[in-house]
């Protein structure tokens, strides 16, 4: 019998072996209670260096059957079982929901966050009203039921205000969630959040504008981290 050609597998493949080549590893985690996490971490690793923590969204073949809130207490928790205690995040669509969980519980562990293309300021309203579409590809069905569940019972004034240092990355023609999320989510976090509108971008910012991402990203880290330590500087100076 002639085998078939899987798509996603060849994918799967290929993501594997891309990432192999950029100096990553495959790492699975047992954090107990029957749940394991995969991930991909460095071949070797300088304790000096900060650890970030990027968390991509939906793929085409996966569909999350837990909340967000419990992702984040995952990977929090496969984090320290890999003893890393401190951690920047960097949370792309679905991802971006997750991220914004972790800093949310774990505002000790996570230093830093950037969120793109997440609306996670939108509400069961904004579903009823059709202010949020969703993405005609594989398993629609499926990412639309899930969508839906994402918004059940989802109120603004509920969700928690993050106070680490935030970055807000979306693309000006956004179809899934529109630019309008972006702004509300600043306001939500009292216009202490940095909002950046990448121009002539839908969603899937980090293929269609990847280098432009990337350096806001580096950035706003880079720049957080030296004020960060300009301030502790100045607190340790004497007072004349």
């Amino acid at each position: 019998m002639a085998k078939c050609f899987s798509f996603t597998a060849s994918r799967d493949r290929f993501y594997r072996f891309s990432f192999s080549a950029a100096g990553l590893k495959s790492i699975t985690t047992d954090i107990g209670d029957g749940t394991v996490i995969h991930t991909w971490g460095p071949k070797t690793q300088n304790p000096n260096n900060p650890n970030l923590i990027l968390i991509h969204g939906i793929g085409a073949n996966a569909i999350p059957e837990r909340s967000e809130l419990f992702q984040a207490q995952c990977l929090v928790r496969a984090m320290e079982v890999l003893g890393v205690r401190k951690m920047r995040v960097v949370g792309l669509s679905y991802g971006g929901f997750v991220a914004y969980s972790m800093a949310a519980q774990y505002p000790d562990a996570v230093e830093m966050v950037a969120i793109g293309c997440a609306g996670v300021c939108a509400e069961e309203r904004d579903m009823e009203n059709d202010f949020i579409t969703v993405m005609c590809c594989d398993n629609y069905e499926e990412r639309k039921e899930l969508i839906f569940a994402l918004y059940k019972d989802r109120k603004l004034s509920e969700l928690p205000k993050i106070s680490q240092p935030t970055l807000v990355l979306w693309g000006d023609h956004d179809q899934i969630f529109p630019l309008e999320l972006a702004h509300r989510l600043v306001r939500h976090l009292e216009n202490k959040a940095k909002l950046v509108v990448l121009k002539n971008a839908g969603h899937a910012i980090n293929i269609e504008k990847r280098k432009e991402l990337y350096q806001n990203i580096n950035s706003f880290f880079t720049e957080t981290e030296h004020n960060n330590n300009s301030n502790v500087e100045e607190e340790k100076s004497p007072s004349k």
